[in-house]
């Protein structure tokens, strides 16, 4: 540690307020200028400062906090906006509502530049012949469809941190005999909040389609990346992972979303064996149509004929013995392979002892 973080560690712990508030100014200006030599202990002393006992200081940080990282202020602000004290509780509302008022701007005026840039798009579009028309119109829509996705994805991320400061707080006041009272409810509450969070994620994941950069690599690297990212679940749920030798053949295609779409259907067809069954997974070059087929075999109990028609569309459910988990993950899968990639997906099934998806992508090398 350095001498000025140990100056700050000693004025955010001393005795005396006007020092600890002092602490506070110094430490929200050096992580604003990213000058903190820690920023882990910076965070550490401003979560101390945040519940000191004079309210003077948490009331200092409520007016600084504005200043703060996004994931830093949404993980103090809870506290101060719940403070016994109402003039901290005044500050954290104030500054709450200031910087929700700049986000909502910033994505506004954010937003309200790409669609100037896609109506731009199809009105261009608009001279081109036919198929040149529909590519270009369908691509602006999906452009327009990944706006809406991010704002949705942005206001839900907002509604998920004081719920789970909420929940942390909760753990930490409650007594033991309450906590075990009410153990179950709260984990309830934080798997459901963990499920958002994860859906968020793939919602996030789907819009950033838009910005795509293409790499080339090597299909051997592409299958051990899939398969050390879904071995240990295979190891965990006794399930064997029989890989074929990929072929010796580069592709160009964004490596960490096509890798992220196939750990999707890999993980789903582990998830979905018995214990002791097996998954294969495989990659077949078809050179004369310059595309590569990544196919995923389970053993699991088969995907009804219902479900496999909606099985790529998002928020599709099924019952849990009917085969994979059916939502965000394979649209996730189907957005990455077939818009993203412009290759096929596609799944068969005999609705009883196993399952295939196969994904088709160019070359593009």
């Amino acid at each position: 540690m350095s001498s000025a973080a140990r100056d700050l560690e000693k004025l955010a712990t001393s005795s005396n307020g006007g020092d600890r508030v002092k602490a506070v100014e110094h430490l929200v200006d050096q992580v604003r200028r990213g000058e903190s030599d820690d920023a882990t202990e910076a965070f550490k002393l401003l979560k101390l400062l945040s519940s000191d006992g004079k309210w003077e200081v948490r009331q200092a940080l409520a007016e600084k906090a504005t200043l703060l990282p996004d994931s830093w202020f949404w993980k103090l602000i809870p506290g101060l906006l719940d403070d016994a004290n109402p003039y901290v509780k005044k500050a954290a509302l104030r500054v709450k509502r200031l910087r929700s008022q700049s986000t909502e701007q910033k994505e506004d005026e954010k937003d309200g530049r790409a669609l100037d840039r896609l109506a731009s798009k199809i009105e261009a579009a608009s001279n081109k012949n036919p198929n040149a028309f529909h590519k270009d119109v369908m691509t602006a829509l999906r452009d327009a469809q990944g706006l809406a996705i991010n704002e949705f994805a942005h206001e839900l991320k907002n509604l998920l941190h004081p719920l789970n400061s909420q929940l942390s707080r909760l753990r930490e006041d409650f007594s033991d005999h309450t906590l075990r009272k009410h153990s179950e409810t709260l984990n309830r509450i934080a798997q459901r909040s963990k499920r958002l969070e994860d859906f968020s994620e793939s919602m996030r994941f789907i819009a950033e389609g838009r910005k795509l950069h293409f790499d080339v690599v090597q299909c051997g690297s592409l299958v051990d990346q899939v398969c050390q990212s879904v071995q240990d679940l295979a190891d965990e749920r006794s399930v064997s992972l029989i890989v074929r030798e990929p072929p010796d053949v580069n592709l160009r295609v964004v490596i960490e979303r096509l890798a992220r779409a196939l750990i999707n259907i890999v993980k789903n067809a582990i998830e979905a064996s018995p214990e002791g069954g097996r998954v294969e997974f495989s990659a077949t070059l078809f050179e004369e149509a310059g595309e590569i087929e990544f196919v995923i075999r389970d053993s699991g109990p088969g995907i009804k004929e219902e479900y496999r028609r909606v099985i790529f569309t998002p928020f599709a459910s099924g019952k849990k013995e009917q085969g994979p988990h059916l939502g965000m993950g394979l649209y996730l899968a189907y957005s990455v392979v077939e818009l993203e990639h412009r290759g096929a997906i596609e799944v068969d099934s005999d609705g009883e002892s196993w399952t295939v998806f196969r994904c088709r992508v160019p070359l593009g090398t």
